[in-house]
């Protein structure tokens, strides 16, 4: 029976987050024994380094590198994308309140300048995003 690879993403680990790696860490020997492949992808690569010797773990730090991720300020220009400008109205209709509508926006946005990084990094994480999802 062929297994696939898990690409799981993390807000930090591995880089040490005590929160995260008291989960992560005792659960990528199950997963590892599920899969073929698994990719640790951290948002955040920040702080120090702790090994992952797990085998049939691996670590890419594409994203946490990606200037998206560390210049938010360079995120900016997608708000006038077809893609955002598009969903805009259903946001501004569900949101209630100001709050509910930052984080209505900045989860398009998000979804709008994150999808094509996901889609070119090198561990083939495009099979995640399905075509037209955004």
């Amino acid at each position: 029976m062929a297994r696939d690879t898990l690409i799981l993403f993390t807000a930090n680990f591995p880089y040490r987050n005590v929160t995260e790696a008291v989960f992560v860490r005792s659960e990528l020997k199950a997963l590892a024994a599920e899969f073929d492949r698994v990719v640790v992808v951290p948002r955040w690569a920040e702080g120090e380094l702790s090994a992952v010797d797990t085998p049939g773990v691996e670590v890419d730090t594409s994203l946490a590198r990606h200037i998206y991720t560390r210049f938010k300020p360079s995120k900016l220009p997608w708000l006038l994308t077809p893609t955002v400008i598009r969903r805009l109205p259903a946001v501004l209709a569900e949101a209630h309140g100001v709050r509910a509508l930052t984080h209505a926006t900045t989860s398009v946005l998000n979804t709008a300048v994150f999808a094509p990084v996901l889609r070119r990094l090198p561990t083939g994480l495009s099979c995640c995003i399905p075509t037209g999802s955004i």
